[in-house]
């Protein structure tokens, strides 16, 4: 072996750490920043599924609490053997939230697993918007109930100006009072843009 060859190798088995230095710190590097990015991608579609969860249940929930009503709504419900005609009807057409909420189920249920998630992977703040979404159906539920048996026992008495005042407000939660003041559309309104505020950066962050 001359000079040079013997100065080649020196070289090539002092370097030999260092490559393996080197590479190593490239695939830590690689896996690091392939975290990141699957990470990163992950959330953003966590974010876009979550928009589009949201805004199906805005539809849902204004779905649920339309005043027009099909001649077909509240058919679902099974009378009981001793109904009247009279008392059918009443218990048929609260019903109809109830029946509309049924439909729209699977919407409220998949907001409600992700809500989780979102919160580990979004932060907290979504947490109280979601929240707020998700209580409202079993709020017009307890309304459509609560209205059924006053309106029945309505039917047995003469007309009592307080138990029709407490009607009115249940009403209000099951369709709203078609004003701007209506509590249940604010708080959906207010949960969405709420949501569309957080979720939005991720998006469209570039």
């Amino acid at each position: 072996m001359d000079i040079t060859e013997s100065i080649l190798q020196g070289i090539f088995e002092s370097l030999g750490p260092i490559a393996t230095i080197a590479a190593s710190s490239a695939v830590i590097y690689g896996i690091n920043t392939w975290h990141k990015e699957f990470s990163g991608k992950r959330r953003i579609e966590l974010a876009e599924d979550l928009l589009t969860l949201i805004n199906e249940a805005r539809d849902c929930i204004q779905q649920i609490r339309s005043s027009g009503v099909w001649q077909v709504e509240g058919q679902t419900r099974k009378p009981g053997p001793s109904e009247t005609p009279e008392k059918k009807e009443i218990l048929d057409n609260c019903f109809i939230p109830i029946e509309r909420y049924q439909h729209n189920r699977e919407v409220f249920n998949k907001l409600q697993a992700l809500q989780y998630r979102c919160a580990a992977r979004l932060g907290n703040r979504i947490t109280e918007p979601l929240r707020n979404i998700l209580k409202i159906p079993n709020q017009i539920i307890i309304a459509a109930n609560l209205l059924k048996t006053n309106r029945i026992e309505q039917l047995s008495r003469q007309l009592d100006p307080d138990l029709l005042e407490v009607m009115k407000e249940q009403r209000k939660i099951i369709t709203g009072d078609g004003t701007d003041q209506d509590e249940i559309l604010q708080v959906v309104n207010k949960a969405v843009e709420e949501i569309e505020t957080i979720c939005r950066p991720i998006i469209e962050k570039p």
